[in-house]
């Protein structure tokens, strides 16, 4: 993502398409006490950050906070991903999850299913962050070469042996024009 710029347009540009106009809903005014505490519940900055993680990181995570009597959810808070980890599985193979718990605060986890990955899910785009890598090293050797002044980083191998000085003076004055 940092060494791309394509990856890092195709991300950018992807995570506000999955965001959209933000959240809304078809029926919102049928259900306007519904809809509205949606909105509070959800704010634009939060949904933005789920939306951007999801497509960076291929998964995502909210801080669920609860009423003291724990009846209803009173804030959502966006939870950097990367931030988080995963709690081992126990000896029966579950993991602890969302909605299971007693607390105050509890963390919902948003992963799409990958098969073959139980704790993180990979990003959909993990067959191109090769070439994403690629244009990183591309972009490197460049910068390096104009840093070192476009200096020639070669070895010229004569088979024929060595040509006299005037030969090489010469040969060397071609390949610096």
């Amino acid at each position: 993502y940092n060494g791309s710029p394509t990856n890092n347009a195709i991300i950018n540009g992807v995570s506000e398409m999955i965001y959209g106009k933000g959240l809304d809903a078809t029926n919102s005014n049928k259900k306007p006490d519904q809809y509205a505490q949606m909105k509070s519940l959800f704010n634009n900055d939060c949904t933005r950050k789920l939306c951007y993680d999801l497509k960076l990181m291929g998964q995502c995570a909210l801080q669920v906070i609860y009423s003291k009597d724990r009846t209803k959810i009173v804030q959502l808070e966006h939870m950097p991903i990367e931030t988080l980890r995963a709690e081992k599985c126990n000896e029966k193979g579950e993991i602890p999850a969302f909605g299971t718990s007693k607390e105050g605060l509890e963390i919902l986890y948003i992963k799409p299913y990958r098969a073959g990955f139980k704790y993180y899910s990979p990003v959909d785009y993990q067959g191109g962050t090769q070439y994403a890598e690629l244009e990183e090293e591309i972009s490197n050797f460049h910068l390096n070469n104009i840093l070192n002044g476009l200096a020639p980083s070669m070895l010229i191998n004569f088979n024929n042996g060595t040509p006299d000085p005037e030969q090489r003076e010469m040969i060397e004055r071609r390949i610096y024009e």
